[in-house]
């Protein structure tokens, strides 16, 4: 007997029929951690259990996780998502998650050098994005190393064993906790075992581009399994020295251990190679130099089915990075103390690691009423000489415990409640409260009004960096300079966020139109603000706690930067809306567009943290059994990433893809030609170090095939 899909994809229970839905009336945020648990209590003791009624026009709306933990219809969560499935996923042909994200309203995606994919949701971009949470079967592959966030580039993923991403457009610690301050990127790999049997693929293109992928998997009883492979091989940008190459392996396992128990395996690496820096950099600071890193991880996770609509979960995973990253910085003139250019070495080399623990507990303690509940511990660990200038391993340990529920009082009317109680060592415990209300006007169209409140927790290094060059590497005199010091009395940042939403699906063109109007407001916005020599007024004017560095020795050349919370709040509003719709025969169309309005509070991040304006446009169109073409336009209007980096002009960029297929169904052979970065010359990442050359992006034609061996 084939066993059932395990964990996220088992999703066909009774309780997951579609639900209607309806608006309700929104408290202060100041009472809301109080109105959440009253009722939470209200709920779990509803007397009266209604029966959930099934709704022709919802019964074709995904069903998803990301939103509250809860398998729920689009219809019924709390918050926007935006799913991008398998199918859709293969029909773009695009290589990689970031280039997929483009076509999520609200997203800005930017291609740096070095391979590296800058992903934000409202812009507030910097190198290091840690105001997002992205999930891979549940695993979270945020980096506690520097300042955090997600290196795309390394991550242990391959494009082909993605079964779906969904895209939480908006605030959800209240689900996943501090990391996931302004969205969630949820990406589910497939189930083991749906397609038994060997594949091979390779794609050849323009600019010395060339990839690799086999995937190979088999099913004996209750075990399944697979392996999938991919080696990939970039130029990069052409005015750097770009070349980028990696190798990832995963390994899945399913296995069914009884009628009520399931195991799942996961285990990956992925070994990258790439190029960094800038030539001619002041001191060197960002010289020329390549990287290795090998990234891996292992996930376990159990489950056993209690109930219809019931279940527990258990699982531990461990990531791992280990990175190579050297090169030599120069010391000028400088009498008396050096007469002459100095070198000095310069490393990044660093290992950090995650372990997580988590329990899992879903139940429907009523017909009309389902809850999810659960625990999590989590240490993270970095060492790193020259962030924290020691050899020690600086550690930050997290608990947390969360409840979401979804209550349906009357059939049209849905509420979603939830909280995430999160407490970070040496912190006290904050609280991520979030209600929402879903009303169903008529069948098939639905109104959402809801508020949630968010954190951010402070990295590693901004509480405790300590970024010190000295000639002789790590010690001897004269200190040259300190480039960076953390600030112990660091606060994390907090968003409050309301938002009115529509879903609404119509029976011409098989449309589903999905808009979001938000406003967010963020306080205590971390920032770096110049620490030594003292600080001017006006640096830390806009600093809610003013920050007192004492250097441990005068340093020759003054620049130490160290963090502070802005006092003013940063605010943010918009709208947003995505369309999927089937407009002929073979044909499915997605249109998105977002409109974001950023005021900031001070001038290192200004209005044009997010583009005014963005638009994505897919075309997918099958024109026979074995001929399909896909068209995709992007536009973003202008923008600046943080960190003193030059503003990107406007630009409309063009994909092409046509694909043929041929043999029989059981073992086709699959064709396609690529045409990337169509239309003008564009550039999404200005660094001041290249404002004499830019940074374009190259067009790229891709030939690809894939067969079964």
């Amino acid at each position: 007997m084939k066993p059932t899909a395990p964990f996220h994809t088992r999703i066909g229970d009774p309780n997951l029929e579609s639900h209607e839905v309806a608006t309700l009336p929104w408290p202060g945020g100041a009472k809301l951690a109080g109105l959440w648990f009253g009722l939470l209590a209200t709920m779990v003791g509803a007397a009266s259990a209604q029966s959930i009624t099934e709704r022709d026009f919802l019964e074709e709306l995904p069903v998803v996780l990301s939103a509250s933990r809860i398998p729920q219809s689009l219809a019924m969560t709390p918050g926007a998502v935006t799913v991008l499935d398998r199918d859709f996923i293969r029909a773009s042909g695009y290589r990689d998650v970031p280039s997929l994200l483009k076509l999520v309203p609200g997203f800005l995606v930017a291609t740096e050098r070095g391979g590296y994919s800058h992903v934000t949701y409202h812009g507030l971009g910097n190198a290091y994005n840690n105001r997002m949470q992205v999930l891979i079967d549940g695993r979270s592959v945020y980096t506690p190393y520097h300042l955090g966030g997600v290196d795309w580039f390394a991550v242990p993923l391959t494009i082909d064993e993605i079964e779906r991403i969904e895209a939480f457009r908006g605030s959800n610690s209240t689900t996943y906790g501090s990391n996931a301050f302004m969205g969630v990127v949820n990406i589910i790999t497939r189930d083991a075992g749906e397609r038994p049997g060997t594949e091979l693929g390779f794609s050849l293109g323009s600019d010395r581009l060339g990839d690799l992928m086999l995937r190979h998997e088999r099913r004996a009883g209750e075990l399944a399994w697979r392996v999938s492979a991919e080696v990939r091989y970039d130029r990069g940008l052409p005015n750097n020295i770009d070349m980028t190459r990696k190798g990832v392996v995963t390994l899945r396992g399913d296995y069914r251990i009884s009628a009520r128990d399931e195991l799942e395996l996961g285990l990956g690496v992925n070994d990258s190679r790439r190029g960094l820096g800038f030539e001619g950099t002041a001191l060197n600071s960002n010289g020329l130099r390549p990287i290795r890193a090998t990234n891996s991880f292992a996930h376990a996770r159990w489950r056993r089915t209690l109930g219809p609509g019931a279940d527990l979960q258990a699982g531990y995973y461990r990531n791992d990075e280990h990175a190579t990253d050297e090169f030599n910085g120069f010391i000028p003139l400088l009498p008396p103390f050096f007469l002459a250019p100095v070198t000095v070495p310069i490393d990044f080399n660093r290992r950090a690691s995650r372990d997580n623990l988590e329990i899992q507990h879903r139940f429907s303690p009523a017909a009309n009423l389902r809850v999810a509940w659960g625990a999590e511990v989590r240490r993270d660990a970095v060492r790193s000489r020259r962030i924290f200038f020691s050899t020690a391993t600086m550690t930050q340990r997290l608990a947390r415990a969360y409840a979401n529920a979804e209550w349906q009082p009357r059939a049209a009317l849905t509420l979603n409640a939830g909280a995430m109680f999160e407490r970070y060592a040496d912190d006290r415990t904050r609280v991520a409260p979030r209600l929402f209300a879903n009303w169903q006007v008529r069948p098939g169209h639905t109104l959402r009004l809801g508020q949630s409140i968010a954190h951010r927790a402070p990295s590693l290094a901004e509480e405790k960096a300590d970024i010190r060059i000295y000639p002789g590497g790590y010690s001897g005199f004269p200190l040259l300079r300190i480039s960076y010091a953390g600030f112990a009395g660091i606060e994390p940042e907090r968003i409050a966020a309301s938002e009115v939403g529509y879903v609404g699906q119509f029976r011409t063109w098989e449309a589903t139109f999905d808009l979001r109007a938000y406003r967010e407001t963020l306080a205590g916005m971390i920032q770096e603000v110049r620490g030594f020599p003292p600080p001017t007024p006006q640096s830390v004017a806009f600093c809610k706690v003013a920050p007192a560095y004492v250097p441990p020795q005068p340093a020759l050349m003054p620049g130490t930067f160290t963090f502070c919370n802005s006092g003013i709040p940063a605010r943010f509003r918009g709208l947003e809306w995505h369309l999927s719709a089937r407009p002929a025969q073979g044909a499915q169309l997605k249109l998105s567009y977002s409109h974001t309005r950023a005021v900031m509070p001070f001038a290192a991040i200004h209005e044009k943290a997010a583009p005014r304006h963005s638009v994505s446009a897919t075309w997918i169109q099958d024109w026979s059994a074995r001929w399909s073409s896909t068209l995709t336009a992007v536009h973003y209007s202008s923008y600046e990433w943080g960190s003193g980096s030059l503003e990107v002009h406007p630009y409309t960029a063009y994909d092409a893809r046509i694909a043929y297929r041929h043999g029989d169904r059981a073992r086709p052979v699959d064709f396609a030609v690529q045409f990337l970065n169509l239309g003008s010359p564009h550039t999404e990442f200005r660094p001041s170090a290249l404002e004499h050359r830019g940074n374009p992006v190259p067009r790229v034609v891709l030939l690809s095939v894939r067969f079964a061996i």
